[in-house]
């Protein structure tokens, strides 16, 4: 029997739809599974489900916000710290009785049919999942799991220029800033010498954990995922020398190489945190910080020129700390955490600036303070990176710096390959602003179905 488009009667049937159909409980894997059939299908839905890229790779807009709040999927309520850890999706049948009948007589053709897809996908570790969802939103033909920008084309991918939007319109949202109105640059393409910035920072030697470089190590734990316990925490190391366990008894982590001996994972209480690159140096293995693309900015310049480009289509500031919030969902995210604490901990910024000075040791300022730490951390790394990117662009004359503001000087890129030249259209005007009111239209189709699942 030949499936014509999947039709949902509500974009959110997908989430208890696939969980109906998956059995799959676990929130990563789970949410992996949602964008890869929404990929993989030729979903009809109003307003149109999005895939982006977000922390933990791509994932469907508004996510996050369906499986919490979703009436037949969210996790149950509970006791223990382990509710907060490992939080489970829960199909409630016996509340929602009605939805689920209705959704097994709806879509009961396709029900059949991903139980089939999920048979396979089962045997799949979550970070397998992870790389075969950046391969689907990519749409690439030759699979390799990258999680970074690998080709000129993927730098303007349709889920690339969602997540900018995205980003763009999430980093406006406590803050009211003067637009700047679009004027359309040159119809002449500016020709771009370097697509790509090497920018892989060294951490540690694998060979010297257990050893001289355990200090080295943890140091750059705590300083990047702030795992404050691994102060106390052991080190060991498998007797395959694959992997590197850190513990203290209750919380654990892990660095776990591949079987090429080309990445390592970083995995954090079940949860893989960051991936790594290794390099084969005078006989050793050194690890180094790769950039993933749209988590930590880009080192790709076509896509930070797309990042500029829709900025200033959309009217919204592009200064260099703009362009950072919008290429690096980690920097926003962390800056989004900062600014809700002191919100809801003080009377404005101006409270906390003087209870920082002057009581530092409180706990609830130490926690700010800690916060504000790792966004400065963040930060630095990312204006690092986009800094970088930027001054290529300026120098091929891409863009212009206004000032403050950083202004598109063309609406496509023109690169050479090793076919001969290849001209990297920008997205249209119209696209743009199409793009950004179908991210609009979902934010408030989500507000009202959360005041809806809410008295549900």
């Amino acid at each position: 029997m030949e499936l014509g488009p999947l039709k949902l009667d509500d974009p959110s049937d997908l989430y208890p739809l696939i969980a109906m159909a998956s059995h799959e409980n676990d929130i990563l894997r789970f949410t992996k599974s949602v964008v890869l059939i929404t990929q993989e299908f030729n979903i009809s839905s109003s307003p149109a489900l999005l895939p982006t890229i977000h922390l933990y790779g791509p994932e469907n807009l508004g996510n996050n916000e369906i499986i919490h709040c979703h009436p037949v999927i969210r996790p149950p309520s509970g006791k223990g710290i382990e509710m907060l850890q490992k939080p489970k999706i829960n199909i409630n049948k016996r509340s929602n009785f009605d939805d689920i009948a209705r959704i097994n007589t709806s879509y009961k053709d396709y029900i059949v049919y991903l139980q089939r897809i999920f048979s396979i996908t089962k045997n799949f570790t979550s970070d397998d999942l992870i790389s075969f969802c950046y391969d689907s939103v990519f749409k690439r033909s030759n699979i390799n799991g990258s999680h970074n920008i690998l080709e000129a084309n993927e730098a303007i991918n349709d889920v690339v220029l969602s997540s900018i939007c995205r980003n763009a319109l999430r980093m406006m949202r406590y803050n009211t800033y003067k637009g700047h109105k679009f004027i359309p640059p040159p119809n002449e393409p500016k020709y771009l010498n370097t697509i790509a910035n090497p920018c892989d920072q060294y951490l540690f030697c694998w060979d010297k954990i257990p050893g001289s470089n355990d200090v080295q190590l943890i140091e750059f734990l705590l300083r990047n995922f702030h795992v404050n316990w691994i102060r106390m925490a052991k080190i060991k190391k498998s007797e395959d020398n694959k992997t590197i366990n850190i513990s203290d008894g209750q919380n654990y982590l892990s660095l776990r190489l591949d079987t090429e001996k080309t990445k390592v994972n970083l995995v954090i209480n079940d949860v893989r945190t960051d991936e790594f690159i290794v390099k084969m140096e005078n006989g050793m293995l050194n690890i180094y910080w790769n950039i993933q693309c749209l988590k930590d900015g880009s080192l790709n310049n076509i896509t930070t020129f797309l990042a500029i480009y829709s900025l200033n289509v959309l009217e919204l500031p592009s200064t260099i700390d703009h362009i950072c919030l919008t290429l690096s969902t980690r920097y926003q995210h962390k800056s989004e955490e900062l600014d809700k604490y002191i919100r809801d901990e003080y009377n404005g910024v101006s409270e906390y600036r003087k209870l920082r000075l002057s009581k530092p040791n409180v706990p609830h300022i130490k926690k700010a303070l800690d916060i504000e730490r790792e966004v400065e951390t963040i930060k630095k790394r990312v204006y690092q990176i986009v800094e970088k990117s930027v001054a290529v662009l300026e120098k091929d004359k891409s863009v212009v710096n206004e000032g403050k503001k950083i202004i598109s000087n063309a609406d496509s890129l023109m690169i050479q390959t090793k076919s001969g030249f290849q001209e990297i259209e920008m997205p249209s005007v119209e696209t743009i602003m199409k793009r950004k009111n179908s991210i609009t239209k979902f934010n408030s189709y989500l507000k009202n179905k959360r005041i809806e699942w809410k008295n549900n």
